[in-house]
């Protein structure tokens, strides 16, 4: 699953991981206050946006920053992991 920390608003481009079967679940900003669910995924500050790919098994498999889809499509297909 991908979690997407966002400032609210979902960028149209995330659809794509969902158009390649990854799962996405948004964070955003007003529900993350304290800054607390970043920093437990490695992120800095409270207004970060980024996406973070979590394994099933609950371990992080990479992060990004920014919203922008692409860099962790490229790496799922690196890995053999997309359709």
């Amino acid at each position: 699953v991908c979690l997407v920390f966002s400032d609210g608003v979902m960028p149209e481009a995330v659809s794509e991981l969902t158009a390649a079967g990854v799962g996405e679940l948004e964070i955003p900003a007003e529900a993350d206050s304290l800054g607390q669910a970043r920093l437990r995924y490695g992120l800095e500050g409270a207004a970060t946006q980024a996406l973070v790919l979590v394994r099933p098994d609950g371990y992080v498999m990479g992060r990004w920053h920014g919203l922008d889809p692409a860099p962790l499509l490229a790496a799922l297909h690196q890995k053999g992991l997309t359709p």
